[in-house]
């Protein structure tokens, strides 16, 4: 009769600011295909996490951080 539940919450909405940078190198003479890096990140105006406070249910709550950083690679092929 005892059982315990984990409950990820979060807002639905988000406010921030993205920014990045990226680089695109041809690959062959007739331009159709493409290798790229790149950098991306968001900056967060606003918490996401939340508390429940209800029976049977703990919080599982990840402080997300409020800067978000990530790097690509991409490779593009024109037909």
């Amino acid at each position: 009769t005892d059982t315990l539940q984990a409950v990820v919450v979060l807002k639905k909405g988000n406010v921030g600011f993205a920014y990045g940078a990226g680089l695109e190198f041809a690959m062959n003479k007739s331009r159709s295909c493409f290798f790229e890096l790149g950098y991306r990140g968001f900056y967060s105006f606003v918490d996401v996490t939340t508390t429940v406070n209800s029976d049977n249910k703990y919080n599982a709550v990840v402080q997300l951080p409020k800067n978000r950083n990530s790097v690509y690679i991409g490779l593009t092929v024109q037909f």
